[in-house]
């Protein structure tokens, strides 16, 4: 494009030059003129801004000129004017300040004149008015003074008038004008003259001292008795001629809570002063009235606070207790819903130094103390509910929910249980002065020594922990949840008082008695009556009274009691290694027993081969069950009467295969009738049925039809118009047969004797008037089987999958109403090895927590006794259970670690030291875990007896007196621990043995025929009773003499209950099942033998205790040993067993293991080692 020319840009961004360009020399930069041609401002130039006027400075510091600038002449200064046109001001100018207007000052120096400045003209003067509107003054004004108002002069120079002037202003003159206005003259006027006497003021009592005064007359002033002592009442005796008589004083404010008394110093006189020992009463009994701070608090019960929580007013929540004692809600403790005892409770956030419930210590002062509480924790860990301090210690009282207590100064780390969290438990503490009782849900649970002769001197602090005078809270160690009807009592309540408080019942009358009410009214005081509630044992089977010395007595009021097991429909069976699962189909009216035999048989290869039929003991309708068998074939069932059943069968038998399977009969409407069920069995003979035999008749039958080529496969048993009756179905066969109709352990015998020889094809039950009678078919060969004779329907179904498991199938079924029976390698090991030698026994078993069975056999009573001979040893016949009764014990203490967190390892004497202070050194260091496995030291041979006299208190403390003879720890079996164990417990718990056992122990477990001493008829076996001693001269045994031995009553906690092998089982399973106590308090007390010992099997230990008591006596000269020999086990496989026998030398502690190995010798489980019997006693 060719040259180009750009002009130059020649902008220096200055704005104080003018910027151009010259084509010769280029840019240039010539300077602005910056003038605005005004004298009053300072011309510039901003490179940035450009010309700058800046206006100049026209200050002359003068306030009295206007100051201003002229554009040509420069600054410029005129006057101020300072005139405010108000003539009562003179106006000034100060230059520094400016205007000054200075009011002026308007006086005439006339004080008659009033002075004032009007803004316009000046200064005024008007004259003032001096008229004081009286008419008896003349008025004038003086220059200097101002208004003077004298009284008109009325006197009329007559000393005997008055002169004055009225309200019209005129003088008047009346008389008596001698008034010299002296209260000590009498005035009068005489002659024109005044006379102005002396008063006599003579008033003639010598205790007043006469004088005049001249404005109020005469003057009487008492005579001064004075003798300078404040504690006296110093008075003028008038008939003494004035005397002084000094008495003392009387300082008495009529309040019996003070001490009231005189100083005479100086300064002194009366004082009151608080007396928190005086006595003050308010007339009603079932208050405890103190004195607190010179006021009578009036406590109900005893209590010296009660907070219940359940109202607040003005930040105080009240005391129920009536001793003021109110609680002060600090920070934001509060009254929230949700209470343990009534609607609320107080409730804490924790992590809060300052919230608490405080009481304050002036109402709850003293050394000794109960602390009651119901404690809901929301936090757990080291969060104190309680806190106070003492005189002495910091740490007076503090209670954790981690289980910490501090009692003055001394910390016990596990000194409560560890409480819960989200859950009330009830802590209460006693102390009195030397031990603290700790308290769970009403159970004792903690003992601590700690000696402290102090005083409180703190307020109570709920909610905080409080390790110093009135404060020292830590927001860390704050309790957090809810706390509920607190109370507090100045003094350590007795075990029996505790009881009272958790029974609802007065602890102020507390008599020391359990069966006696104890409460207070208004108009008698305390009253303990005898109440047959507070002897409740729990059993349905005892009339529960209260004596007139306090005591329970509990009279039997059924025998034997009634059993819930006595009515069940049970179920038994017979399992074979006959190939094909069976189905079974139970309980079903005749119509869907007819439908579900038509349904199963069109549908499936399987044919009807055993009826069973009951009757409800409810309605009386029949009910049917059906065991069908794998089968083809044709089938048929029919329901006829006798004559056509039997016509039916020969039927069938002459043109068909069909074959009878089963028969059963049964009555409907009064109408008796037979039901069959036949298959298909080609090429089998005809079936031979034979209806209605007696026994007799039966027996006949059954061996000529087996002498002639039939076997007997079906039995039906039934009772028609009180007669027992047969039904026996036959089929061809061979080989060996037999039939029996026994009790069921003779059965289960015979059946373990045919085992291996012949098959058991049959069984039927017939329970007629409490009597069972079990009947059983074998024909031979033999298969192999197993059979039960009756559970409850779960535990047949459970045997019946196991059996399945193992090809096992059930191939006949029976039902029955009655007492589950024992299984029979059970029963059957128990007839083979007692029968022939003990007089009797009675025995049960458990598995899983269930009854499995019950059984006895023979005599608990032997024909020749003189005592209710010949009486049947049955499962419900109560026997001594000798020291069986231990294992009570050891559950007795189990409920109160279970509820309460009693520590079995902490030394017993102390719970016991009021009671026994005088103990061998080596009893101190015993533990109550000790007492229970007889590690306490005591002889087995020398103390076996020794603290189990009557009375028991008295045995017990001569025996810890003496102390053990052998070293603490070492293992001796005696009976005197568990009496030393029985009167320790009865002395923590304030409540008999025999109450507490009962109540927590046998009746959690549903035992209801356990008791403690021979109620009803006479038990078995030998019958003890007070030193008795029998002997007859006649009968099986000539000339026999027993000594008997005194009753267990008083020592029942070694071996003085009586019990049954039914009760038993029911206390067994109420164990197994927690029950009683929770599992690992159980397992506690089995693994460390405490109350049971330990068995090996080879799958687990299991644990048991026996027992014995023998008798001996001499029957043709020739020494012999009656009794009785008891055990109860608990086993591996969840089983239980209990064996009672009347015969002192079969143990029956060998019995158990043998009864328990049978039962289990095709599973596996068996007993290695059956420890020797321990307790046998022979008086």
């Amino acid at each position: 494009e060719g040259c180009t020319h750009v002009k130059a840009t020649c902008d220096d961004l200055d704005l104080c030059t003018d910027d151009w360009c010259d084509d010769d020399s280029g840019c240039k930069h010539d300077p602005i003129v910056c003038n605005d041609q005004t004298v009053c401002t300072t011309d510039s130039c901003s490179p940035i801004e450009g010309c700058v006027y800046s206006k100049i400075s026209c200050d002359d510091q003068n306030a009295c000129t206007n100051d201003g600038c002229d554009v040509v002449k420069g600054c410029a200064y005129s006057i101020l004017s300072c005139n405010d046109n108000n003539a009562c001001t003179t106006d000034s100018c100060n230059p520094t300040t400016g205007c000054v207007h200075t009011t002026i000052v308007c006086d005439d120096t006339n004080e008659c004149t009033d002075d004032a400045c009007n803004a316009t003209t000046g200064c005024t003067y008007t004259t003032i008015s001096c008229n004081d509107g009286k008419p008896c003054t003349q008025d004038s004004c003086n220059v200097s003074s101002g208004c003077v108002n004298t009284l008109i002069n009325c006197s009329d120079g007559n000393p005997c008038t008055a002169d004055s002037c009225d309200k019209a202003g005129l003088c008047t003159h009346t008389s008596g004008g001698c008034n010299d206005n002296n209260a000590c003259t009498v005035d009068s006027c005489l002659f024109g003259n005044c006379f102005n006497a002396n008063v006599d003021c003579n008033d003639d009592n010598p205790c007043t001292i006469d004088s005049c005064n001249a404005k109020v007359g005469c003057l009487h002033t008492p005579k001064n008795c004075d003798d300078g002592n404040v504690c006296t009442n110093d008075a003028c005796a008038q008939v003494f001629g004035g005397l002084c008589i000094y008495s003392p004083k009387d300082c008495n404010d009529n309040n019996p809570c003070t001490t009231d008394g005189c100083l005479s110093l100086a300064g002194g006189g009366c004082f009151n002063v608080n007396d928190d020992n005086g006595t003050c009463t308010d007339g009603n009994p079932c208050t405890i009235d103190v004195c607190r701070g010179g006021v009578c608090r009036l406590s109900q019960d005893d209590k010296r606070a009660q907070l219940k929580f359940e109202s607040s007013s003005n930040g105080k929540t009240p005391d129920s207790s009536g001793s003021q004692n109110d609680g002060l809600l600090e920070g934001n403790a509060a009254i929230t819903f949700g209470g343990k005892v009534g609607l609320y409770s107080v409730s804490f956030p924790g992590n809060d130094a300052t919230s608490a419930v405080r009481i304050p210590s002036a109402g709850i002062p003293g050394k000794n103390f109960t602390f009651a509480a119901w404690v809901k924790p929301s936090i757990a860990g080291a969060r104190y509910f309680v806190g106070r301090t003492s005189a002495v210690h910091n740490n007076g009282l503090v209670m954790g929910v981690n289980g910490h207590l501090i009692l003055h100064g001394t910390e016990f780390v596990n000194g409560l249980p560890v409480l819960p969290v989200g859950t009330w438990t009830h802590i209460l503490i006693t102390y009195n002065g030397t031990e603290a009782r700790i308290y769970q849900n009403g159970l004792p649970s903690r003992l601590h020594k700690k000696t402290a002769n102090t005083t409180w001197t703190s307020d109570l602090w709920l909610g905080q922990e409080l390790d110093c005078e009135n404060g020292c809270t830590s927001a860390s160690q704050s309790f957090g949840g809810n706390l509920d009807e607190v109370l507090w009592f100045e003094k350590a309540l007795t075990p029996h008082q505790v009881a009272n408080l958790w029974a609802g019942q007065s602890t102020l009358c507390s008599d020391g008695k359990f069966c006696t009410t104890d409460a207070c009214s208004t108009g008698g005081g305390c009253t303990h009556a005898s109440s047959n509630f507070l002897c409740n044992d729990g059993n349905p089977c005892t009339s529960d009274t209260c004596n007139s010395q306090g005591v329970c007595t509990y009279t039997r009021t059924d025998y034997p009691c009634s059993s819930d097991e006595l009515s069940s429909t049970l179920y038994g069976g017979i399992w074979s290694n006959k190939p094909g699962k069976s189905d079974v189909y139970w309980s079903m009216t005749e119509a869907q027993f007819i439908d579900k035999w038509s349904t199963v048989s069109s549908t499936s290869n399987m044919r009807l081969t055993d009826i069973e039929i009951t009757t409800n003991s409810g309605n009386g309708q029949n009910v049917f069950h059906s065991l069908f068998r794998p089968k083809t074939g044709n089938y048929a069932l029919w329901i006829y009467t006798k004559q056509a059943f039997i016509n039916q069968m020969t039927s069938y038998n002459q043109t068909t295969s069909l074959r009878l399977e089963d028969v059963e009969t049964y009555v409907s409407d009064g109408t008796r009738y037979y039901i069959g069920s036949w298959t298909d069995q080609p090429g089998t003979g005809a079936n031979q049925l034979s209806l209605e035999l007696s026994w007799n008749q039966l027996t006949t039958d059954w061996n000529i039809k087996s002498g002639n080529g039939y076997r007997l496969v079906d039995l039906d048993v039934f009772v028609q118009n009180g007669t027992t009756l047969y039904n026996a179905l036959y089929k061809p066969g061979s080989g060996g047969y037999a039939l029996i109709g026994t009790s069921w352990d003779h059965f289960a015998s015979t059946f373990e004797g045919y085992s291996g020889q012949m098959a058991l094809v049959d069984v039927e039950f017939l329970n007629q008037n409490g009597e069972l009678t079990v009947y059983g078919v074998w024909n031979g060969p033999d298969d192999f089987e197993r059979t039960v004779g009756g559970w409850k329907y779960d535990q047949f179904i459970t045997y019946d999958n196991k059996n399945e498991a193992e090809a096992l199938n059930l191939v006949d079924i029976e039902t029955r109403l009655g007492e589950p029976i024992a299984p029979v390698e059970v029963s059957a090991y128990l007839y083979d090895n007692l029968k022939p030698f003990a007089m009797g026994y009675s025995y049960a078993a458990g598995r899983y927590g269930s009854v499995v069975g019950y059984g006895g056999v023979g005599l608990a009573r032997a024909s020749w006794e003189v005592v209710s001979p010949n009486l049947p040893f049955d499962p419900g016949t109560r026997v001594h259970l000798a020291s069986v009764s231990k294992t009570i014990m050891a559950m007795s203490y189990g409920v109160l670690v279970d509820r309460a967190g009693f520590d079995l390892d902490q030394k017993f004497w102390p719970w016991v030291a009021d009671m026994y202070p005088n103990v061998d050194a080596d009893v101190k260091q015993i533990t109550f875990r000790q007492i229970m496995q007889h590690k306490a030291g005591f002889d087995g041979d020398t103390q076996y007896y020794d603290a189990c006299a009557d009375p028991l208190e008295d045995a017990v403390g001569a025996l810890l007196a003496d102390g053990p003879l052998e070293p603490v720890g070492q293992g001796n079996y005696t009976n005197s621990s568990t009496c030393i164990n029985r009167v320790v417990l009865e002395h923590i718990t304030g409540i008999p043995y025999v109450q507490w056992a009962t109540t927590n122990v046998l009746s959690k477990a549903g035992v209801y025929d356990t008791t403690p001493t021979t109620l009803g008829p006479p038990t078995a076996a030998a019958y003890y009773a007070n030193h008795l001693e029998y002997s007859t001269t006649s009968g099986i045994e000539p000339n026999l003499s027993v000594y008997f031995e005194p009753t267990y009553a008083p020592v029942v906690a070694a071996w003085g209950w009586y019990s049954n092998a039914r009760d038993m089982l029911k206390y067994l399973m109420g164990l197994r099942n927690g029950l009683v106590v929770d599992t690992d308090v159980l397992d506690n007390l089995f693994t460390t033998e405490a109350g049971f010992f330990d068995i090996t099997t080879n799958v687990g230990t299991g644990y048991w205790h026996n027992g014995g008591w023998g008798s001996t006596y001499y029957p043709n000269n020739k020494k012999h040993t009656a009794g009785v020999s008891t055990v109860i086990m608990h086993l591996p496989e969840e089983t239980d067993l209990v064996i009672l026998i009347n015969t002192l030398k079969n143990s029956a502690l060998d019995q158990g293991a043998g009864a328990f190995n049978a039962w289990f010798e095709d599973d596996g489980p068996n007993i290695i080692q059956v420890p020797p019997g321990v307790d046998l006693i022979f008086p």
